[in-house]
Order: structure tokens, then sequence, then C-alpha cells
């Protein structure tokens, strides 16, 4: 069965199948695949024909892997038989033996190609059966062991045994063919090389090479040692250590030279010489003595040779001990029972030589590598001779065993323990060697390179194709959602559709397109399964449908919407109404305006849906370059719009197509900050205040001239925009038509430079020291205040076009040439219309320039140049200076607040002598806006000192004021009513007398700035400006003034003087007494007396007390104590106003019980008039 099915694994067999598979995938799948929408594999014929062509393919590559095979054999023979031709004779000769050795090689190779044992051996016959070399010294019983292992040898009987088998030992080397493998049995002088050295390592050397020549990959398999034990075990230490060396010393060279790392099998032969050998093993049967007798050492790296042979050596001799009492009671004779009980001792002696040779052979040295040695074996290949029982007689008698017990016994000639060695150990392991690294680098690199080709190779395929498969799959999903909101949007779609109502299906269509486009298609999306080119055929027929059909119609409404929206706009009118009618008069049709137009207009509503804009010049400039055709219009909006251009007088549609000519060419408006400089935005605000260029010097001669002229001509020309007009322009026509559009120009160009000039502002500064960077860039070199002058000046003064009314009449006379040769039926009526238009021609102005000179002349005059003095300018720059330095010197000694705080007191004082004041009164002088300019400045420099100087202020004020207040009478009473922490008498005084901390404080900073004549104060105004100081702040200094009149009016220590008078007295009392300040007063109903009383009185009697008695007796009261015992009083009993301004009556009230005193002050101002105390607070800040 085996043998049937082995063709399964040939490599002809797996090429057919993949053979098969291709025709399957071509047959089933080629007509599913489309190259640029081609199904090349749909026909059947070409399939059958690319199957047929890749069977074929398939055969001739099997003819050419068989014939270069061939190949190979016969130049392998070749060559071998050219070695074997140069040999002479002699076997023993140096120039002979490689020869010699090269035509076993020969014989043995013909021999394996002609072979047939089981099986086909094909192109791979020298890698088919694995090879072994069989070495050892001569002598060792090699060929004897093969000869008699019980092997099964095919060629025996074509051949014969005895033509392999080299009798009498071998002289260079044989080859042993079994079912299993190929046994090279090498001579022993090739191991030992010790008779003719240098021809044996020639022929050696040779061998090798021969292996390594026509096995290249795996040179050999394993190679088995043979070592007579009989020999081991009478050396010499000098002959065991020779025979060391030559083992070790032929294994190095095989490894060296096959470059391989391969097994070696080390086996002990012609083990029956062991005494009692024969006579422990006789009773063993032919498959018990096939058995292996040794030890396997385990592949696990371990190579610690000389302990596991060790270990493995006491368990085969234990093993022998277990079976000696078996042995020995099936065994009557007594000799072979002495032998039999001696044997397991026999051996056990050489335990000590084997260890030795092991270790000296296989162990691990720097000058050589370690051998993988898989095992150590023991075997008898026949048994004829008792040499070794000479040499166990001596060491019998040595330990004292009798001589009768090693008689050699005479033993019929058999193998023991060689066949399965071969079988089951040997050859089952033929893969284990390694191959030759360079070799098999090689051919490894080659075979996992086309493996890895191939596996990349299908790999790569079927992720490309799925990966096309799915990405086309993927973008024809998207192609229908997109097509599914294309088709919504197109059912969207009115007669009123707009041109950005356009976008959303176009867009739509674009985005299908878009699906497959040549920036976002690889070549991923091919591999036959492309679908865009169909898709984006399709998509590009409804975009040009569309542009053909849909668009057009918008642009339509669009120019309609326009002339209806912009009815009354009649700059606007003339210029929609041609573009409007262009979609219907294709002679008309001027491709350069119409794409303006439209543009100008989509610009300026869509500047904020730059997207929508773009779409739309896209889908312009694509309609454009399409054939014409002509639009059905709505002719009575033409009408209608044409009625209201009738109407409108023709200088302005001129006018309005001049600016808006200028408007599309000349983008880059005139700004004083690009134009001058960026260092006029360093002292004017508001610099980057656009003119256009038509109200221009250079735009009056460059633009506004030759626009003129131009559409002045083309008046004629565009007659048919809004309809026949009784008669063509006459020169009269216009010339009135020139003089009016110069005139709303001249009018406009006025306009926007006054609106730039007027609206320049001086830059605000917040600090002193950049207020003079201000002026240093101000009379700089480059000074900014000049440059825009000279800017006014030049772009103001277009004298020097001067526009007369003879040019007038030229350009009259043109239009009227074109007018004529346009209208040629009306040159009669032309040649007199001339007659009256030379008249009016002599009346127009003859400079209309003039309007503007005029009108900014005095600002010409600042920049104006005289021989006599100079410019007003320079004289105003001159003054500049002088505030410069003025304000040079506060800010210059480091110590500006208090030069700030000197200059300001001064010209609080005195406002017209510092140079601020002189500057303001000479800037009454200049025109607008440089007054205004000079004014901003000198208010903003005056305001900076201010500050200055309330930094001074406020710093003194935090320093001398604020501290003690805050430490001896804030949250205090009386100034907190609430309060239980009294203000002293001597705090009180420090600070409010006259003279005291806040009145010194306040006439050293404040008294200048404030005007104290008013009641209520108010700060002082000097340029307009004050010290900066709030209302409620400069309301609380008021107050402390107040609280100094009514308190100190009488030294420096506070002081009231007031009377007191009793008005009433409940009739339920009998008696009242006030004690105030240690004034006592009693009432008792009696005449009302006055008694006077003084504040604040002694330290010592500073309460204050009243008491109500009644008729029984009983008496209730009240009393307030401390220095402020007055004011506490009179918080608790509330003054009213009597019919007197200068008194008030005092209510006290106590259980009931009621007294009514009058009070009166003793000064001019009366204390109890109001709070004065209670509403004073210092502010925290000025």
């Amino acid at each position: 069965m085996k043998s049937t099915f082995s063709f399964l694994k040939e490599r002809w067999f797996i090429g057919l199948l993949g053979v098969i598979a291709l025709s399957i995938l071509v047959w089933f799948v080629g007509p599913l695949i489309a190259i640029a929408d081609v199904k090349i594999l749909s026909s059947e014929v070409v399939r059958l024909i690319i199957i047929m062509v890749m069977l074929l393919l398939w055969g001739l590559n099997n003819l050419r892997v068989t014939h270069a095979a061939k190949k190979n054999n016969d130049n392998l023979e070749q060559e071998l038989k050219e070695s074997q031709d140069v040999s002479g004779p002699s076997a023993l000769g140096g120039a002979n033996e490689s020869d010699i050795v090269a035509s076993k090689f020969n014989e043995a190779l013909s021999v394996l190609r002609k072979s047939q044992p089981g099986k086909t051996r094909g192109k791979n016959y020298l890698y088919e059966l694995p090879w072994y070399i069989l070495i050892g010294p001569p002598g060792s019983g090699k060929t004897t062991a093969l000869v008699n292992s019980g092997l099964e040898f095919p060629l025996e009987n074509t051949f014969g045994k005895e033509s392999l088998q080299g009798i009498g030992g071998t002289r260079h080397c044989d080859w042993w063919f079994t079912d299993q493998a190929v046994i090279i049995d090498t001579a022993g002088r090739y191991t030992t090389q010790d008779s003719h050295a240098q021809i044996d390592a020639g022929a050696w050397k040779n061998f090798i090479d021969l292996l390594k020549k026509y096995r290249k990959r795996r040179p050999i398999n394993g190679v088995i040692v043979a070592i007579s034990l009989q020999e081991l075990m009478s050396q010499t230490e000098a002959e065991l250590a020779a025979n060391v060396r030559a083992v070790r010393t032929r294994l190095q060279e095989l490894t060296d030279q096959l470059g391989i790392k391969f097994p070696v099998y080390l086996n002990f032969t012609k083990c029956d010489l062991i005494e009692g050998f024969p006579a422990y093993f006789d009773s063993l049967g032919k498959e018990e003595r096939a058995q292996v007798w040794g030890m396997t050492f385990p592949d696990n790296g371990d190579n610690a040779y000389e302990s596991q042979f060790t270990e493995g050596f006491d368990k085969l001799l234990l093993r022998l001990h277990e079976n000696l009492n078996s042995k020995l009671h099936y065994e009557r004779d007594v000799a072979r029972r002495s032998d039999i009980l001696s044997f397991p001792r026999s051996l056990e002696s050489c335990k000590s030589s084997l260890t030795q040779f092991i270790g000296n052979t296989f162990s691990e040295s720097r000058f050589h590598d370690q051998y993988l040695l898989r095992g150590v074996y023991f075997t008898s290949g026949t048994q004829n001779s008792n040499a070794l029982g000479r040499v166990m007689s001596q060491f019998a008698n040595s330990i004292g065993v009798g001589q009768e017990a090693l008689i050699a016994k005479q033993q019929q000639g058999r193998s023991y323990f060689i066949r399965n060695l071969m079988q089951q150990v040997i050859f089952p392991e033929s893969q284990m060697v390694g191959t030759n690294r360079n070799h098999e680098r090689r051919i490894r690199w080659l075979q996992n390179g086309g493996i890895v080709c191939a596996i990349v190779s299908i790999v790569t395929g079927a992720l490309l194709w799925s990966t096309s498969f799915g990405n086309n799959d993927l973008r024809l999903r998207d192609a229908a959602e997109k097509i599914s909101i294309y088709e919504e949007e197109l059912e969207a779609v009115t007669d009123a559709v707009l041109p950005e109502d356009t976008v959303s299906f176009m867009s739509a269509v674009e985005s299908i397109q878009a699906v497959y486009s040549e920036e976002n298609d690889g070549w991923l999306l091919g591999l036959g399964l492309y679908q865009g080119d169909a898709l984006i055929e399709q998509a590009a027929v409804n975009y040009d449908a569309h542009i053909q059909y849909q668009f057009p119609k918008a642009l339509k409404n669009q120019l309609a919407n326009q002339l209806v929206r912009e009815k009354d706009n009649p700059d606007f009118l003339h210029q929609g109404l041609k573009a409007y009618l262009m979609l219907t008069l294709e002679e008309r049709f001027d491709r350069d305006f119409f794409y303006t137009w439209l543009t100008i207009d989509w610009n300026n509503r869509f500047h904020t849906k730059p997207e929508v804009r773009d779409a739309l010049v896209s889908y312009l400039e694509y309609w454009l370059d399409q054939p014409y055709q002509a639009q059905e219009i709505d002719a009575e909006l033409v009408e209608n719009t044409r009625k209201v251009l009738r109407r409108i007088p023709l200088h302005e549609q001129v006018y309005a197509s001049i600016k808006l000519e200028a408007m599309e060419k000349y983008v880059d408006n005139y700004r004083f900050d690009s134009d001058l400089g960026r260092d006029v935005a360093k002292v004017f605000q508001r610099a980057d205040y656009e003119i256009p260029r038509l109200y221009t010097f250079d735009g009056y001669d460059t633009i506004y001239q030759p626009a003129k002229k131009e559409f002045i001509e083309s008046l004629s020309e565009d007659n048919w925009v809004v309809g026949t007009r009784s008669g063509e322009l006459t020169d009269l026509d216009l010339a009135t038509v020139q003089a009016k559009l110069e005139k709303q120009y001249l009018e406009d160009y006025i306009h926007h430079w006054s609106a730039a000039v007027n609206q320049l502002r001086i830059v605000s500064m917040v600090s002193l020291e950049s207020n003079l960077e201000l002026m240093n860039a101000l009379l700089s070199g480059q000074s900014p205040l000049r440059e825009i002058l000279d800017a006014i000046s030049v772009n103001t003064q277009l004298s020097a076009n001067m526009i007369n009314a003879d040019e007038i009449k030229e350009q009259a006379q043109n239009a009227t040439m074109l007018a004529r040769m346009a209208s040629p039926q009306t040159a009669k009526f032309t040649r007199l219309a001339n007659m009256a238009a030379r008249k009016r021609l002599a009346n127009l102005p003859e400079n209309p320039t003039s309007l503007v000179d005029k009108q900014f002349k005095p600002l010409h005059k600042m920049v104006e140049v005289s021989r006599s003095r100079p410019t007003r300018l320079d004289e105003l720059t001159e003054s500049l200076v002088g505030l410069q330095i003025y304000l040079e010197g506060i800010a210059a000694s480091g110590s500006t607040p208090e030069n700030a705080f000197e200059v300001a007191t001064t010209r609080m004082k005195q406002s017209s002598g510092d140079p601020i004041g002189r500057l303001l009164i000479e800037s009454r002088q200049y025109p607008q806006p440089v007054k205004r300019w000079v004014t901003s400045l000198l208010d903003q420099s005056w305001g900076l000192v201010l500050g200055q100087a309330k930094q001074l202020i406020v710093s003194e004020y935090q320093l001398s004021v604020k501290p003690f207040y805050d430490t001896s009478l804030k949250s205090r009473y009386p100034l907190t009513k609430k309060a239980d922490a009294e203000v002293t008498l001597d705090d009180f005084s420090e600070f409010f007398r006259i003279g005291g901390i806040e009145e010194a404080f306040f006439d050293q900073y404040l008294a200048p700035f404030v005007d104290t004549k008013y009641k209520p104060w108010r700060l002082k105004r000097v340029g307009n400006r004050t010290i900066g100081m709030s209302v409620k702040s400069l309301s609380q200094f008021e107050q402390a003034a107040e609280i100094r009149r009514v308190f100190f009016s009488s030294g420096d220590e506070p002081a009231l003087q007031f009377s007191l008078r009793p008005l009433y007295l409940d009739a339920n009392v009998s008696r009242f007494e006030l004690d105030m300040l240690g004034q006592r007063m009693q009432y008792r109903h009696g005449p009302s007396q006055k008694s006077k009383v003084n504040w604040p009185g002694d330290q010592l009697m500073s309460d204050i007390r009243f008491e109500f008695e009644d008729y029984y007796g009983a008496r209730t009261g009240d009393r307030s104590e401390g220095v402020w015992s007055l004011f506490r009083f009179l918080d608790l009993h509330p003054l009213r106003r009597s019919a007197y301004s200068d008194s008030y009556k005092l209510t006290m009230t106590k259980d009931g019980k009621k007294a009514i005193y009058e009070i009166s002050a003793n000064s001019a101002v009366n204390p109890f008039a109001r709070d004065y105390l209670g509403a004073y607070r210092l502010p925290t800040r000025l």
C-alpha cells in the first residue's frame, strides 16, 4: 500500500495538483474578471487554451527537471570515469590510491543508480538512502560485523555477497547496500594512517572530497566508529593515546571538510573475546541476539559523555548480575557455569579503559569540536578467537580466579547485538545529521525565498483582490447613497432655481464623480474589478446636462432678480441689464464682461461661504467653454428696466460703469499706513481707511480719464442695452454728459479724501514715556504728519491735469463721429446740432478740478513753500519741539511724579503761560483736521502730566492720611454709629483740627486742583481736564472742612457750646432731673430757665443722666457714659426741628414718662443741623 501511493509525494504530482487548481480557478472565476471593462476569459475557447498552455508548461518543466537530473548524473559518472582512467595497477602506490577510491566510489554510484530497491529513485538517488561511514583501526572487526549483522542486502542475489565484502580485510572502501541505508566500510589504515601516512591521508581526503562533491547537502548521515575491545584492553597507554588521537582526528577532518555536524555511534566489537561472553549469551535466540546491547545518550544538549557512559555501563552490569541466577539455574555444565559467573566481572574490568577512551576521544577541547556521541554499544560479529581470554586469564590470576575457569570454548560463529542497533537505532536517526552549512544555507535561502515569495504572492494576491473588491464595493455603496441624495436634490429644483441652488445637486453629481477619481483611485481599485469608468461617464453626462440646461436657467433667474431688486439703483441697472440681455443676444455676448459681472456679485454675496462661490465660478467657467445657446428671457422685465434706465441720466450710467471697472481692476485701495509706511500707524489711528484708487492723483490720470474717454465713446455702442433712442447723441449731449460726469466724480473725490482725513486720530498713549516716543516719531525726519499733509496736497491738487473745453470738445466730436458711423441716417441732424454745441462748450468751466483744490486749499498752505518764510508746518513743528522739550524735562530727572505735580499746580494757577497753553492758543490758526490733531496731542500730554501728578497725590495720601485714619478713626464711634470702640479726643483733634493731618494734606496736594468757592466743591478744569478725583472722594474732604468749622472754631481742641431749656413735662411727673456733662438741671412744672452746657466738659464728669420722679416718689431714668456720651445720648433721643431755625427739640422718655427740652447752639454753625461725624468716611482711594 505504501509503495502504491508513494507517487502522491512526488514533486511532479504536487505540481499537477497545482495546475489543476489553477485550471479550476481559470474556468470558474475567470469569467468574473474584467480588465478595462473587458472580460477576456468569458470565452470557453480562451479558457481551454489557457488551461492547455498551463498543462504544457507543467510537462515541459518536468522534462526540464528530468533532463537536468540526468545531466548531473552523467557529469558525475564522467568525472568518476576520468578519475578511474588515470589510476595504475598498483593499489598501494601513492599516485593510484586516490584513483582506486574514486573507482570504488564510481562503482558504488553505478550500482546505486541501477538499483531499484523497492521504489523509484528518480533524480535524487544520491539522497534516497542514508549514507554511513564505518571507520576504525585495522582488524577492529568492521567488515565482520556487517557480514554477520543479519541485515538485508537486496543486491546480494545480483552481485554476490563476496563481491561486496572485501574478504580478508578492507583494502580501500566497500559499499554495503541494505534496504535501509548505504554503509561505506573504509580501510582501517585510513583511520590510523600509521603505515603509509601520506598515501593514506591523501586517499582519505580524496574520499571526503568525493562525498562532499556528490552529496553536497548531506554527504553522510552518521559515522560508526568500530573499536576492537580486544585491542583496547591489550594496548599500552601510548598505543591507546595514539588510537584516541587517530579516531578524534578523523572525526575532526570529517567535520571540518564536510561542514556538517553528524551523530557518532561508538561500537565496541569482538565482545565475544570477553571471558564468559559465549557461555552467558549462548542461550539467546535469533531475535534476542538482534537486540541492542549498550546505551543511547539522550539528545538534550548534555555532553558529559563520561558520566553518562559510567551510569549506563553500571546499569548494564546490574542487569547482567540480575540475570546470573537464571543463567546458572538452567546451565548444567560446570565449566560453562563458571564462565557465566565470571562474565560480569570480566566485563566490569573493562570499565576503566572504556571510560578513559570515551573521555579522551569525545571530550570538549579548544582545539577541536565536541562530537555528537549518540551512544556506546557492544557487539560480536563471530566467535573464532580466544586472544582476549588469554588476557583475561592473566587478570584472573591477579585476582585469584582459577586458570581452568578461563579455558576458551570453541563456539560456532554467529553475530550478537548488531541488527537492531543498525535498524532501530542508527538508521531511524538518519535525519539527525546536519547538512552542509554553506550549501544548505544557500538552498535554504532559495527554498525559503521561494516559499515566502509564493506565500506572499498568494496572500498578497488574495489581499489585493479582496481589497479591490472591498474598495469597489464601498465606493459603489457610497455612490448609491450619493445618487439618492442627488435625486432628492433634483426633485426639489423648481423653475425659480438660482445659481446657489444648483450647488447642492451639482455638488451631488461631483461627489458621485469623486467616488472614483484619479487622486483617490489607486491600482488597488483595479485588478479587473474597477467600476469607476462607467460611473464617472454617467455622472459626466448628468453634469453636462445640468450645465447646459439648469445652470443657464439659474443664471437668468439671478440676473432677473438683480434687475428687480436693484430697480432703484441706477448705477447697477445698466450693467445688469446688459448682462441679462447677453443671454439671448449671441452677437452682443461679451465673455469677459459676463464672467466679471457674475463673479463680482458672488464674491460679495458669498464671501463667508467660499466653497459656494468657488463652485459657482467653476460651473460658470465650464458653461462659458460650451457652445452658445440663447436663453428665453422676460421681455416685460427688459422693457420695464429700460424705462427706468431711460429716466436715469446718462452721466450716472457712465459713472457707474467707470466705478465698476475700477473696482474690478484695482483692488489695492490707497491707505495712509501702507502707502506712506508703518510709522504713520505709530502716530495716527484709523490710518487704514481705504480710498479707492480711482480717487487718487494717479487714479484720476490713469484710471478715470481713460475710462471716461472709453465709456463716453461707447455710449452710442451701448445704445442697444436701453433700446432705441430718439436720434444719435449730439456734441451737446456728449458735452453735457461729460460735464455732469466730471462734477459727480469730483464730488465723490472730495468726499473720500475728506472722510479719510477727518477720521485720522492721534494714537492714545498710556504713559508720559510712550507719549514722548510718539512725539519722537511725529518729529522724526520721516514725520508721519508731514507725509500725510504731503500726500493730501499731492492727491488733492488735480489742477496739474487741466481739463479744458477744447479737450471736452475734441472728445465729444470723436464720440459724435462714432455715433454717425453707427447711425448714418442721422448725420444730417448731427451737423445741425453741432452749431448749438459749440456755443454751449464755450460756457464750460476752464478747470473743473478746482473744486477739489479749493476744498483742500487750507491744507495745501500747511506745506506750501514760500521764499520769505518757512511753511506753516515748519512753524508747527518748532512749537511741537518746544512741547517735546517741556515734557522731556518732566520725565528726565527720575522724579516724574514730583515734576509733574509742580507743573500741574503751576498750570492750574496760570493756564496759558506754559508750552501746552501757548501751543493750544497757536493751534486755533491751523485748519482742520490739523487743529484737532494738535489739540488732541496737547490734551493727551496734559492728561498724562495730570496723571503723573495724581500718582504723587495718591502716594502721599496712602502714606500720610489713610494709615492714621485706619488705625485711629476707622470703625470707631462717632464716625461709625454702631461701633463700641470710640475715637479718642486727641486722635480726633490730630486728624480734624485746623492744620491737622487731613487739612495739611488737602492744602498741600489737593487745594491747587479744587475750587472751594462753590458748594459743593468741584475740581478745577484746565484744558478740559481735571486732576481726576471722584466726586465722592471730593465730598468727603468738604465734609472734613465742615467738621473743622463745627468742632474747631475756637482752637485746636474740639468744643461745642449750647443751651437747654425745658418745654414740657408729663403731669404725672413731680420732678425731672437732667445731669449733662456735670451741669445738673431740675424742672418741677415751674418757669423754665436756660442752662448753658459746654462739650466735652470735664473728663471726670462726661456722663449724661436723666431721672423722672412721680408724686409717689418712684424714680426712673437712663444714662449715657463716655467722652462721646452727648452724641450717644442724641442718637438714643433724636432731635426734631423746632419752629426756630437755630433750635431743636430734645425729647426724653422712659417707662411712659416724657420730658421735652429745647436745645440751641451758641455758634454760627449749628452742630445739630445734621450728622457731621456720622456722614464722614475717608475715601479708600482718590
